[in-house]
């Protein structure tokens, strides 16, 4: 019983990890997509101007 509730525990601490890690992924790709959808913009204004 002691073992069983013991690897739950590691279990919590691995999905919580988990869950931060894939948080932060998410937040990677959703910053990257600004900064791709900033830099089309600005490329397709200096396009737009020229």
């Amino acid at each position: 019983m002691i073992d069983d509730s013991y690897e739950q525990g590691e279990i919590v601490e691995k999905s919580s990890t988990i869950v931060i890690v894939v948080i932060s992924l998410i937040a990677l790709l959703l910053a990257y997509g600004g900064v791709v959808k900033s830099i089309g913009a600005s490329l397709n204004l200096s396009e737009g101007v020229s």
